[in-house]
């Protein structure tokens, strides 16, 4: 075995320490036998080639337009652990839960355990987080960073990361010269206040301290793209699209993502309700307006919209717009897919 092989216990010694807490909440552990998905469904958005990795399956952040219970909740040791936590009067929302020896896992999943199939000396592109913010404090950053230096020695991929936080520089910083051009970065920015983004995206850094980072990273070189998202319905979308582009300096960026909200289980009356609370009455009259049954019609015009006022401002080679769409809705969509509309779902697959 050579001195590879444990490159996070050597430069990252803080990942073998157990917090009991992070940003608040209380931290669980889970035995997964993968970290790598290999045949990720994110290749459809365009953000990776079918790679994903996930450290983590409960996160740091609370969200209210956060899906991400209905996609493991059937995991057996997520039913178990919520199972534990009811009694306690917790949810899935209150806790994190990070995932025992990660980093050992993607190595073996990487040499002995590899599919046979994979060709790690093909250039590719791998994305993180489908499930959980891989920055949302230092100690996570600190985690991805071995995560990415893991795949950087084993394999010719490159790896995307998202987040809401501004502590993508604490990777970027890490990253030995040789491998810096291996990581594309992107903050999450879908509305530039602070004070809106507060209501439904708690625990996160204020939108104006990631667009900060985000242009630290380009400042200094680094490779970057854009996350207009999620975009609530807006009363000048035009204006909304061009602040946005500047914010985020789409000139510097590689690609630029957009889409409206998730429509995903009780997303959105969940984000209705937190924006009501904190006092974005407006805002939630806009979002009702728009979602539900019988406004079909409005979302769609709210889609189209979000999606025509960022074309204005954003050329269509960096552009991609993700739409899911239906057999009524596809042509619109379909038309215009050299201006950077992605089409999702099974009737884009049908096209």
């Amino acid at each position: 075995m050579n001195n590879s092989t444990n490159i996070h216990e050597r430069e990252f010694p803080e990942i073998a320490i157990r917090r009991q807490t992070m940003n608040g909440k209380p931290v669980h552990e889970i035995d997964v036998k993968t970290i790598i998905n290999f045949q990720s469904k994110f290749g459809e958005k365009y953000l990776c080639d079918g790679l994903t990795f996930s450290l983590g399956s409960a996160c740091a952040y609370n969200c209210a337009f956060c899906y991400v219970l209905g996609i493991v909740r059937r995991h057996p040791q997520i039913v178990k652990l919520l199972n534990e936590i009811k009694p306690l009067g917790l949810t899935f929302d209150d806790i994190v839960i990070r995932r025992i020896n990660a980093l050992d896992v993607i190595r073996e999943q990487l040499t002995n355990k590899k599919p046979r199939r994979v060709d790690l000396s093909k250039p590719a592109v791998i994305f993180t987080s489908p499930l959980v913010d891989p920055a949302a404090n230092p100690t996570l950053a600190r985690e991805t960073l071995g995560a990415c230096l893991e795949i950087f020695e084993r394999t010719a991929w490159t790896v995307r990361i998202l987040s809401k936080s501004n502590l993508l520089p604490i990777i970027a910083q890490g990253l030995p010269e040789k491998y810096r051009n291996r990581v594309i970065f992107g903050v999450s920015t879908g509305t530039l206040d602070d004070n809106l983004a507060r209501s439904f995206e708690e625990r996160t850094p204020l939108v104006s301290k990631r667009l900060e980072s985000l242009r630290w990273l380009q400042g200094n070189g680094f490779r970057t793209f854009g996350m207009i998202c999620p975009s609530l319905p807006q009363e000048n979308y035009d204006k909304f699209a061009a602040d946005m582009a500047a914010a985020i300096r789409a000139d510097l960026c590689e690609h630029v993502w957009a889409e409206a909200i998730n429509v995903r289980g009780n997303s959105l009356t969940a984000t209705c309700a937190a924006l009501e609370n904190g006092g974005f009455n407006l805002e939630s009259e806009r979002l009702k307006a728009v979602s539900g049954p019988g406004n079909g019609a409005a979302w769609e015009e709210y889609a189209r919209a979000t999606f025509t006022a960022h074309t204005r401002c954003i050329p269509p080679e960096k552009l991609r717009f993700l739409q899911y769409v239906s057999a009524k809705t596809r042509p619109w969509w379909q038309a215009r897919r050299n201006d950077g509309a992605v089409l999702l779902g099974k009737a884009a697959q049908e096209a």
